[in-house]
């Protein structure tokens, strides 16, 4: 598993921070990219979808999030999409958090039909 490969150190918490490279275009920026890097390596990927940000407002509908991500190619650490998805008003931050995800799981893989 990649858990338990030798010199596996994957920081969850890693700084997000990312480089203009002109015209709107924009490339993930170490340490998370290399990171992305020696995943992509271990399970033959060649993308990833990373959470870039979260926002959360709470009012007297429950708690609304906002969940901004990044489709990044591994290789070269190109952004080559951004979407941010809005979930809400839910009961608590943890169906906000699983409405977000099915939001952005919607929004990535189309149903057939």
């Amino acid at each position: 598993t990649v858990a338990s490969s030798p010199g596996w150190q994957f920081d969850l918490d890693a700084p997000r921070r990312t480089t203009e490279l002109g015209g709107g275009r924009l490339q993930l920026g170490d340490p998370l990219y290399g990171d992305l890097r020696r995943l992509g390596a271990l399970l033959d990927a060649s993308m990833a979808v990373v959470p870039m940000g979260t926002r959360v407002r709470t009012d007297s509908l429950g708690v609304t999030l906002d969940l901004a991500v990044a489709l990044v190619s591994i290789r070269g650490g190109r952004v080559v999409w951004r979407h941010t998805v809005e979930a809400g008003p839910a009961a608590s931050i943890d169906t906000g958090i699983a409405a977000a995800a099915e939001s952005l799981a919607r929004t990535l893989i189309r149903e057939e039909g």
